[in-house]
């Protein structure tokens, strides 16, 4: 994937099995797999930063429940990685977490469905 499509505030999807490689074991939490939201198996989050620490890096915030309530979860993601898998939504972006949890996951649901990303 070419950088310049990687822009902030732009809504994503990805296989769970894409964080799951990507993550230390020793860093990811006892619950992911079952606390981050995600539908058809597929997580969805947001482009933070398009630049995070270097250049090699970009910053991505998933939501993660908690009893109750979502809360942010914050994944650098290095440029180097197979980003193959990680797929941006056409004509979806948010200017924050709080815009990012209002979206329904039905509306996940069809996107993934459809095909609607890159």
């Amino acid at each position: 994937m070419a950088r310049k499509k990687i822009q902030e505030g732009r809504v994503f999807v990805a296989p769970i099995s894409f964080f799951l490689k990507l993550i230390p074991k020793k860093e990811m939490p006892d619950d992911f797999r079952k606390s981050v939201f995600q539908a058809r198996h597929m997580v969805c989050g947001y482009i933070e930063k398009k630049t995070y620490v270097k250049s090699d890096w970009f910053l991505v915030t998933l939501k993660m429940k908690n009893g109750w309530n979502y809360l942010p979860y914050d994944i650098a993601i290095s440029y180097n990685v197979d980003l193959s898998k990680f797929h941006i939504i056409k004509n979806l972006s948010v200017a924050n977490f709080l815009e990012l949890k209002k979206i329904p996951k039905e509306n996940i649901d069809r996107i993934i469905k459809n095909k609607d990303y890159d």
